[in-house]
């Protein structure tokens, strides 16, 4: 009889733990926290919710460029032009408009203030501009997209950069990822001058701090339509930096198949350092912590670049404007801008814009 009760024990103790663990609980997107452990270094910042694609995720996503013909940077005027507008008095100026909205988590009034703000610039700088509206898991909200159409009749490439303009609930974000919203609304103030061979989208996100929840579905509405996007250049937290080691180095995230599109933006860093600063790219490898992923799962290129250093402010109410560093924003800004305008073939004319 003891014996049975042993058994009996046994095998409810094995049910319990092979049987759980392989039901449990649907897991549901959710802000992150500030975590407790100090990451280590090149570990991107983990969103709350976001799958870890499989290892043969590269072979599963269709390939849209195949063949694609890679040219390396050269120096160059008007891209030098470009170089040169951007400074800390307009990175300053969208990170103070931004952040005067307080902590802009996904379907607040803030952040629907903050798209508010976003398309309004777009529009001021004579661009294409619609809302994207986007529903996933329970959350509605909007991306804002601006586009500049390529001159090229016979080209189909798209050229994309990004960020987040959501944050978490805790504070402002002026770097997560106020700085990186700076960036691309930095690069359309002055990409809009010129006209180039193939069209750039400048998009911002909401609901990245979900789980990358407004890019999954940006991602996949363009995979879905045929959107030929040969790179995606991905900015969030690129501007923390309090030593000079910090303000003198970037990571740049990339899959195997965005090797490419990480060897020409390190080929541009070099060519225009006089231009953009001293600055060493690193790489980071393959991450799934923020929007650049939702292009991977699609089967599209992609760069995400990120701080050397992540702020130790990370998803608190002192992510504020008084703990990034201007000088080394504007220069990953300078870089990324640089990287855009040289895979897009710029025209050498401008188009008659008044800023």
């Amino acid at each position: 009889m003891k014996k049975s009760k042993i058994i009996c024990l046994v095998v409810s103790m094995l049910m319990i733990v092979t049987v759980f663990p392989v039901v449990g609980l649907p897991i549901q997107p959710s802000e992150t926290t500030n975590p407790t452990v100090t990451p280590p270094r090149f570990q991107a910042p983990t969103p709350a919710y976001a799958s870890i694609p499989p290892a043969d995720a590269l072979l599963d996503s269709p390939s849209l460029k195949e063949n694609r013909q890679i040219t390396p940077a050269t120096m160059d005027d008007v891209v030098i032009s470009m170089i040169e507008q951007v400074d800390e008095s307009i990175f300053l100026g969208y990170e103070e408009d931004l952040t005067a909205n307080g902590p802009r988590p996904t379907e607040s009034a803030a952040c629907i203030a903050a798209a508010e703000y976003i398309y309004d610039q777009f529009a001021d700088m004579g661009l294409a501009v619609r809302y994207h509206h986007w529903s996933n898991w329970g959350y509605d909200s909007d991306n804002v997209e601006a586009t500049l159409v390529g001159s090229d009749e016979t080209s189909d490439d798209i050229y994309i950069i990004c960020a987040h303009y959501d944050t978490v609930s805790a504070g402002p974000g002026a770097d997560d990822d106020t700085s990186g919203t700076a960036a691309v609304l930095i690069a359309a103030l002055i990409m809009s001058q010129f006209q180039f061979n193939h069209t750039i989208k400048f998009v911002c996100f909401s609901g990245e701090e979900q789980g990358l929840l407004g890019s999954a579905v940006y991602a996949a509405e363009a995979a879905a339509q045929g959107w030929d996007i040969v790179g995606v250049l991905n900015c969030d937290m690129i501007s923390y930096a309090i030593t000079t080691t910090d303000g003198n180095n970037l990571i740049v995230f990339e899959n195997t198949a965005s090797e490419w599109l990480y060897t020409y933006t390190v080929g541009v860093n070099a060519e225009y350092s006089d231009y953009i600063g001293s600055l060493t790219l690193h790489h980071g490898g393959s991450t799934w912590g923020s929007d650049h992923n939702s292009f991977w799962d699609e089967g599209y290129d992609a760069l995400f670049y990120f701080e050397y250093t992540e702020t130790p402010y990370y998803h608190t109410a002192q992510d504020t404007i008084e703990h990034i560093n201007l000088t080394y924003g504007v220069k990953n800004t300078k870089l990324v801008l640089a990287t855009l305008a040289e895979r897009s073939n710029h025209r050498s004319h401008q188009r008659t814009i008044h800023l």
